[in-house]
């Protein structure tokens, strides 16, 4: 469940999360599922060292937590133990399958391995939107939140050949990148250098959530859905700002530009271009076929970090 908590503390004394606590309620109010975390796990959920919350400051949490027994439309409870509180803070969701509307295809061909997605420990999925210079861009949910970073594999699974310390040993570089549906470009960029370092983000300037993207490509399929296609070559965009594209229309080549480490394409759905209070989207594809076995459903199927597949 990609979902995130926002704790305020409104007091001029630091306070500490001591325990968090998450419910599965049935029609009933019964209690079919429980799940909490302590001490070192606290840890990992976003609060940094010890759980602290800073006085007169807001602290983001990540859900840490799968169920077995919830399902959509069902109620969770939350519950969130804090150092001198005599009641813990409470909070109930209900969970919503996210159905998308525009029918998409991976964005590149072959085999092709999802290196960093959105489950629990992404870098993806733990992105902290309530830092300063985050708010300044006007972010106020994580549009990353469903992001993909594929990487083209040969059959070993192996990213590059050799030593992998070029650009150019990698499978996936100046592979072409296509328009994942119908659409028009509603924002695009050239111009920045690749990296040429692996491991490094060494000809990255600017340091903008934007300049992050490298040179990038962003479809509308549809009102409330934008692809973002990020990282491509430098020279490579082939579409501008108010283009036609069809779905598997080539768009650029991959790339190494921006806050990127090696070649790699980044991949990301978003009710609306840019960042400003932009929120991130399930990607459901079709033109795919994953080599665990597992069966794409009616809609498509949703990939997550380590997922290998084969597209057309």
């Amino acid at each position: 469940m990609n979902v995130d908590f926002i704790l305020h503390n409104p007091t001029d004394q630091e306070l500490a999360v001591t325990e968090v606590r998450a419910s599965v309620l049935a029609a009933s109010g019964e209690v079919v599922e429980k799940r909490l975390a302590w001490q070192a796990a606290l840890d990992l959920i976003g609060l940094g060292a010890g759980a602290k919350l800073p006085p007169r400051h807001d602290s983001l949490i990540y859900n840490p937590f799968h169920f077995a027994a919830a399902t959509a439309g069902q109620r969770i409870r939350y519950e969130f133990d804090i150092s001198g509180q005599s009641a813990p803070a409470v909070t109930e969701v209900s969970p919503r399958v996210c159905r998308t509307n525009a029918g998409l295809r991976l964005p590149l061909a072959g085999r092709v391995l999802v290196l960093d997605g959105h489950d629990a420990l992404s870098h993806h999925r733990r992105f902290n939107y309530l830092a300063k210079w985050a708010r300044d861009e006007g972010m106020t949910d994580n549009v990353q939140r469903f992001a993909l970073d594929l990487v083209v594999v040969d059959e070993a699974g192996l990213r590059f050949r050799g030593s992998g310390s070029r650009n150019e040993d990698f499978h996936g570089w100046e592979r072409p990148v296509v328009a994942p549906g119908d659409g028009i470009v509603v924002a695009a960029h050239d111009g920045q250098p690749d990296n040429d370092k692996i491991g490094a983000e060494n000809n990255w300037h600017g340091r903008t959530w934007e300049s992050s993207a490298g040179n990038y490509v962003a479809i509308r399929h549809n009102d409330h859905e934008v692809s973002v296609l990020d990282h491509m070559r430098q020279g490579s965009v082939k579409v501008q700002v108010g283009d036609k594209v069809r779905s598997g229309q080539v768009v650029g080549l991959i790339g190494n530009s921006g806050s990127s480490l090696m070649p790699h394409l980044h991949y990301e759905l978003q009710d609306h271009a840019g960042v400003n209070d932009a929120h991130g989207l399930p990607a459901y594809f079709r033109n795919l076929r994953l080599v665990s076995g597992q069966i794409a459903g009616a809609h498509g199927a949703v990939l997550d970090s380590g997922d290998i597949v084969i597209a057309e």
